[in-house]
């Protein structure tokens, strides 16, 4: 059986050479190159066209264009994007370029060699996070709502208050920082979760966090 040929593109040196060095380590992998830049993977990939690159989503060198130059000259070079976030303009960027899969970096390496796997065996991989997100319809991905959606059915008002709520202030301080009513604020809040269909407070700073609507 011959291995699964890989290109590991990150831009944190230490990062990319253990990973490496651990998927090396399976007896059906093989890493052929790695790189810290992605329009120098776009670039590599024509010439040695590996059956998995695992790309940073955030390396310099626009890994989105990246992603589509390879899906467009070396289409059987399938691509899994690696990323410590998973905002959903994010996901709907990766779709659009053709990725196969979608790893979040918090997963183990057991994760992530599985998704190797099976997206050289012509499958997708994304993580249930992501995937519970998304709709799959035969070889067709898509996400189950627009990224703006759901948060432009929000006032800008409500979206200062989400922001607030998920830095970790609670419904009275928010109520301080935007000189109005504890009321309006409260209200506002109740407005925000049912037009985002979230039912609980924790639920809405998950989100607000996760759409990087807050620093936190």
């Amino acid at each position: 059986m011959d291995s699964i040929r890989i290109v590991v593109a990150d831009d944190h040196e230490m990062f990319r050479e253990c990973l490496v060095e651990r998927l090396n380590q399976e007896p059906d992998l093989q890493v052929q190159a790695h790189v810290g830049d992605a329009a120098e993977t776009a670039m590599l990939v024509r010439d040695i066209n590996p059956d998995v690159v695992l790309l940073d989503i955030d390396m310099p060198g626009s890994p989105f264009v990246a992603a589509g130059e390879i899906a467009r000259r070396s289409p059987s070079t399938k691509v899994i994007f690696l990323s410590d976030r998973h905002a959903d303009r994010h996901i709907a960027r990766c779709i659009d370029v053709g990725a196969r899969g979608f790893i979040l970096k918090s997963h183990d390496v057991r994760s992530l060699v599985t998704a190797i796997r099976d997206v050289a065996a012509g499958q997708w991989h994304f993580v249930p996070e992501v995937l519970c997100r998304m709709v799959v319809q035969g070889d067709t991905l898509s996400l189950k709502e627009s990224p703006q959606t759901r948060l432009s059915q929000l006032t800008p008002r409500e979206v200062e208050v989400l922001r607030l709520l998920a830095e970790g202030q609670s419904v009275k301080q928010a109520a301080r920082s935007l000189g109005v009513s504890y009321k309006t604020v409260d209200n506002q809040a109740s407005s925000l979760m049912r037009k985002l269909d979230i039912h609980s407070r924790a639920e809405l700073v998950r989100y607000a966090i996760r759409e990087e609507l807050a620093v936190v």
